[in-house]
Order: C-alpha cells, then structure tokens, then sequence
C-alpha cells in the first residue's frame, strides 16, 4: 500500500507521539508556491501584451484611427509599450515576488503616465493646421508639404495638460483574480 503524503513527512507514532518533519513540508509548500508565483506572473505579462495589442490606434500610415479614451487600454500604436511587458520574479526574504511591468527602455518616459494619469508638460512646437473642421495635428513632413502649397502651417505654445489614466496593468490584474486563486489553491494541492 502506498504511503500518503502525511505518513510521507512523519517518522512514526510511539507512545501516542507523532513525529513531523516540518522543515519538509515547509519546502514542499515553498517550491509549489513559488512555482505558482512565477507561472502567475508569467501569465499576467502574456495578458497586458495581448490587451495592449487588441485596438489599433493612430500611426503614420493610418492616422485616422481613433486614440483611446480615458479608461481605456491605450491604443496599439508602435508596440514599444507592448513590447516593454516584463515579468521579473524573485524572492524578497522568505516572500515570493513576480514584478510585472515595464522594462527600462524607449518605453519608461510615458508607460507609467498612461497607466496613472497626471500632468504633461509639452514643450510645444507640434504642427497644426486649422480649416472648416477644426484643427488637425500633423507631421512636420506634412507641414512641409502644406507650406510648399501655402497653406498656413502653425505650431503649438508651450503647455501643460492633465492626461487622464489609460490602465493597461490592473485591469489585467483585476480579470486574473479568479486564476490567481485557483493556482494557489492547486498548489496546495499538489503537494499531495
């Protein structure tokens, strides 16, 4: 007959005594948890690069795309915030971390902006021009174009404005929830 788990960790029972071996139980759960920490985190990275590429927005080539709305995961418009999606997992003392974000790169300057909200500072100097719809932003090659035709070209002042936050990060979190559960819970399990 095969041992369980329980007689696995125990010496024997003598006179109404039970040995337990906890230093094994307690590295049994360590390495199921941490194992689970891991894929977890693992899984959260594959999610917010699978979010953040869900919704084309605005490029060059189809600069008519719609931007994302406050509230919302921003836009693919490059794939340099998509492609910064990192998860880095390790121990802090006897805690299993996975630290999904970000990675340092072209992506650092904004990812946190779009993911918080807050204030921009815009040095100015973005081409625009104005016609019977409004005004348009444009690049400087197609404010070239415009001048070459003369049409009036003009350039934004120095300003300041509140982006509001387009999450990216929790949301991803937030619909993992129940996984998350599930896999700690299966861990445990399977320490059987």
């Amino acid at each position: 007959m095969a041992k369980s788990w329980l007689q696995d960790h125990h010496d024997k029972v003598q006179g109404g005594e039970l040995f337990w071996y906890g230093g094994k139980v307690m590295a049994k759960a360590e390495t199921e948890l941490e194992r689970a920490v891991e894929l977890l985190g693992k899984q959260l990275a594959k999610n917010v690069q699978v979010d953040l590429g869900r919704k084309a927005g605005p490029t060059k080539s189809a600069p008519d795309r719609p931007s994302s709305k406050p509230g919302e995961v921003p836009h693919l418009r490059t794939g340099i915030l998509q492609g910064s999606i990192t998860d880095n997992p390790y121990r802090d003392g006897h805690d299993f971390v996975t630290q999904v974000g970000n990675k340092k790169g072209p992506a650092s300057p904004y990812a946190r902006i779009l993911e918080l909200g807050g204030p921009i500072n815009h040095p100015g100097g973005t081409p625009y021009w104005v016609d019977d719809h409004g005004a348009h932003f444009i690049s400087r090659q197609k404010a070239d174009e415009l001048l070459a035709k003369g049409i009036e070209v003009k350039l934004t002042k120095p300003h300041s404005y509140r982006l509001q936050a387009r999450p990216y990060l929790r949301p991803a979190l937030d619909a993992m929830g129940p996984a998350i559960k599930k896999e700690l819970k299966a861990a445990g399990g399977r320490m059987k």
